[in-house]
C-alpha cells in the first residue's frame, strides 16, 4: 500500500503542474481558433498550425475519454473497495494509533486505492485513448465547453473588451476541467506502466509480510489462547443474544411531512457512526467526508475536512447530524462552494442485535447527564460597610533677615492621615430545577441504515455544478423506550413508510380544531381552554419534534429580514449568517423539547437576535 501511495504523492509533486501547463496550452491553441470563428474573423492561421490545434483537440477528447472510465461507476465500486481493504490492514497492523495517524494512514489508503484502481483498468483506459472520437461530441464534454467559452469571449469582445483579456477570462473559467483532464493524464501515465507497478507493489507486500511473520514468531502462542476464549465468549454472546426481540425504529423518524423525509431524533437519540468512524471521531468524520471529493478536487480535501471538523467542534455532533440530513451542510473554501449530505435509504435499514452494535458490553447501559434544562436561582443579599478617615496636619512660618536690605520666610509642615474601614455581606441562595424529560433505563437500540450515501455538491464560478457521492453505511442510536418491539402480524423491516398509530379505542384528552370551530354553544372551546392552561403546570415532554421546524425558521428568517431592510439594501442581498445561525439554534429540535412547557404556557422568549454589523442590529 505505502508504495502505491508513494506513486500518488509523486506524481502528484513532480507532474501535475506539467500536465495542468499542457491541459492549458492545448486548451489555449484550440479556443483561440474558436474565438476568431465566434467573432465572425477570418482564420489566418498556416496548414501547420491547423494541424497542431486538431492534435490539441483530439488529445483533449482523449483525455476526457480516460477521466470517464477512471470516474465510471465500476472504477470508483472498485476504489472503494480497495480502500476499505486497505484501512483494514492498517488498523490490525497498528491499532493503537492518534488521531494524526489515522489521518494519514486514510490518506495513504486513499492514494494506493486510486493507483491500484487505475492499474487494474490499464486496458480499458489505453484503449479509450486510442479509440477515434465519438461523433456528434457529448454534450457537456470539453468541445461544448470550448465553444461556450469562445461564443462567450466573443460577446466580451463585441462589447468592447480588449481581446486579450476576454480570451484569458474564458480560459480561467475553464480552470476546473483543466485540473480535471491533468489528473486523467495522470491516470494515463500509471495506466501506461501499469505492469511495472503491480509488480513492484507484490514484491513490496512480500517483503512486508515475511518481515512481519518473522517478529510475530514470540506472540502466536498468546494469540492463539486469546482466540479460543475469544470464541468462546463469542458462542456466549450469541446464546444470550437469540432471546432478543427485533425492533423498529421510533415513529415518525424518516416519515414523509409536506414532501420531506424529516428525521426527528427526541431525548438522547443520535447518530454513532458513519462508514466506518465513529461520530465521536471528529478529524476522522472530516477526513471521510474530504475522501468523498473526487481527484479532480483534491485539492479542496484539506481545507474542506478543516472546516467540517470546525463546524461539529463548534456547533456539536446533534446539530451536525440534524444538518447533514435535512437542508446539508455547506462550506467555502476558497471561492468554491460545497455542499454535503447524507442520504438514507429507509428501504435498506435492519436493527442490530446487540453483539453488531458499538463497542460496548451487552447488556451494559448508557450513562446519560442528569443535569435539569431549567433552573431558577431566587437570592437575597445584605451588606454593611463602615469606613472611617482621620486627617492631622501642622505648618510653621518663621521669618529671617532684615529690611530695608532683604528679607525671608521659611514653612515647614507635616501631614498624618489614618482610615479604616470593614464590610460585612450575608445572604443567600434558593435554587429549583426541573429536568424535562422520560426516564430511560440506559439500554439502548442500534439501527443499521445500509444504503446511505455521502453526497458532495462543488459550485464555483464557471464550470457547472458537480455532483459527487459516497456510498457507505450509517448506524443510528435510540433509547430502546421509543424503538417499539415487533409484534406478530408487523410488516417486515425497521421502518414503516405509513407510521404507527394509537389505537382506535384509545381515550383522547383535549378536542381537534373541527370540534373548537363547530361548536356553537362555547363549550367545547372552554373545555379545550381550561386543558391548555393545565398542560405546563405538569411535568411533561414530547417525545420528539419534527415535522415544520424547518419551515418555522424559514418563516422567522423571512420576518428578519424584513427588519434589518434598509433603503439601500439591495434585492437578493444574502442572509445574515449570525442572525440565520442563531434562528437555527433557537428553533431546533433541543431548544424547542427543553423549552416545551414554556411555550405550552406563557411563552417562551428568546435572547436577543444580533447580526454582524457594526454596530449590531438587535432584534428581541
Amino acid at each position: 500500500m505505502n508504495y502505491l501511495a508513494d506513486v500518488r504523492r509523486a506524481a502528484h509533486e513532480t507532474a501535475l503542474e506539467a500536465a495542468e501547463d499542457r491541459v492549458r496550452d492545448g486548451i489555449a491553441r484550440v479556443l483561440s481558433e474558436a474565438v476568431l470563428s465566434a467573432a465572425g474573423t477570418p482564420s489566418a492561421s498556416t496548414q501547420q498550425e491547423q494541424e497542431e490545434r486538431e492534435a490539441s483537440l483530439a488529445r483533449l477528447d482523449a483525455l476526457e475519454r480516460i477521466h470517464a472510465v477512471v470516474e465510471s461507476g465500476r472504477a470508483r465500486g472498485r476504489r472503494t473497495e480497495l480502500y476499505r481493504q486497505y484501512r483494514s490492514a492498517v488498523e490490525q497492523a497498528a491499532p493503537q494509533q492518534d488521531e494524526a495517524a489515522r489521518g494519514a494512514g486514510a490518506e495513504a489508503a486513499m492514494e494506493a486505492a486510486h493507483v491500484r484502481t487505475v492499474a487494474e483498468f490499464a486496458a480499458d483506459i489505453l484503449a479509450v485513448r486510442d479509440a477515434p472520437a465519438v461523433a456528434p461530441a457529448p454534450a457537456g464534454g470539453i468541445r461544448a465547453e470550448l465553444e461556450a467559452a469562445a461564443a462567450a469571449a466573443a460577446a466580451a469582445v463585441e462589447e468592447g473588451d480588449e481581446e486579450s483579456s476576454a480570451f484569458e477570462a474564458s480560459l480561467q473559467d475553464l480552470q476546473g476541467r483543466i485540473r480535471q483532464l491533468a489528473g486523467a493524464e495522470l491516470a494515463e501515465g500509471i495506466a501506461a506502466s501499469a505492469g511495472r507497478l503491480l509488480n513492484e507493489a507484490s514484491v513490496h507486500a512480500t517483503a512486508a509480510a515475511e518481515a512481519a511473520q518473522d517478529s510475530l514468531g514470540p506472540h502466536r502462542e498468546a494469540v492463539q489462547r486469546t482466540r479460543a476464549w475469544q470464541a468462546r465468549r463469542r458462542d456466549a454472546l450469541e446464546q444470550a443474544d437469540q432471546a432478543v426481540r427485533e425492533r423498529e425504529l421510533p415513529p415518525m423518524f424518516g416519515a414523509m411531512y409536506q414532501g420531506r423525509r424529516r428525521y426527528p431524533f427526541g431525548h438522547q437519540g443520535r447518530m454513532v457512526r458513519l462508514g466506518d468512524v465513529p461520530l465521536s471521531d471528529r478529524a476522522g468524520i472530516a477526513a471521510l467526508v474530504a475522501r468523498a471529493l473526487p481527484p479532480g478536487d483534491a485539492h479542496l480535501a484539506a481545507r474542506v475536512a478543516a472546516e467540517v471538523e470546525a463546524f461539529m467542534r463548534d456547533k456539536g455532533r446533534h446539530a451536525f447530524t440534524q444538518r447533514l440530513l435535512e437542508g446539508g451542510i455547506t462550506v467555502v473554501v476558497g471561492g468554491v462552494q460545497v455542499e454535503i449530505n447524507l442520504d438514507l435509504d429507509m428501504n435498506q435499514v435492519h436493527y442490530l442485535r446487540a453483539i453488531e452494535t458499538e463497542r460496548t458490553p451487552v447488556g451494559q447501559k448508557r450513562h446519560h447527564a442528569v443535569e435539569a434544562d431549567h433552573q431558577n436561582t431566587t437570592g437575597w443579599r445584605r451588606e454593611i460597610e463602615n469606613e472611617r478617615n482621620v486627617t492631622v496636619t501642622a505648618n510653621a512660618l518663621t521669618p529671617f533677615g532684615a529690611l530695608p536690605h532683604r528679607a525671608w520666610q521659611a514653612r515647614a509642615g507635616a501631614s498624618l492621615t489614618g482610615t479604616s474601614s470593614s464590610k460585612h455581606t450575608q445572604g443567600f441562595d434558593i435554587v429549583s430545577a426541573t429536568k424535562r424529560a422520560p426516564r430511560f433505563e440506559g439500554m439502548t437500540a442500534y439501527f443499521e441504515f445500509l444504503g446511505a450515501s455521502l453526497r458532495l455538491t462543488v459550485t464555483e464560478a464557471g464550470p457547472a455544478d458537480r455532483a459527487y457521492t459516497l456510498d457507505l453505511a450509517a448506524r443510528m442510536a435510540f433509547p430502546e423506550e421509543v424503538a417499539p418491539l415487533k409484534a406478530k402480524g408487523d410488516p417486515p423491516g425497521a421502518f414503516r413508510p405509513e407510521p404507527r398509530k394509537l389505537r382506535p379505542d384509545s381515550k383522547r384528552y383535549g378536542f381537534t380544531q373541527d370540534q373548537v370551530d363547530t361548536d356553537p354553544s362555547g363549550t367545547v372551546k372552554a373545555a379545550a381552554e381550561r386543558v391548555e392552561k393545565i398542560i405546563h403546570h405538569v411535568l411533561s415532554t414530547p417525545e420528539w419534534v419534527g415535522g415544520g421546524l424547518a419551515e418555522l425558521r424559514e418563516d422567522v428568517n423571512v420576518i428578519l429580514d424584513r427588519l434589518s431592510r434598509g433603503p439601500t439594501t439591495r434585492a437578493g442581498t444574502p442572509r445574515d449568517p449570525k442572525v440565520t445561525e442563531t434562528v437555527e439554534r433557537l428553533l431546533s429540535e433541543p431548544a424547542i423539547m427543553r423549552n416545551i412547557a414554556d411555550i405550552l404556557g406563557p411563552g417562551s422568549v428568546s435572547p436577543m437576535v444580533r447580526d454582524s454589523s457594526p454596530p449590531a442590529a438587535i432584534w428581541g
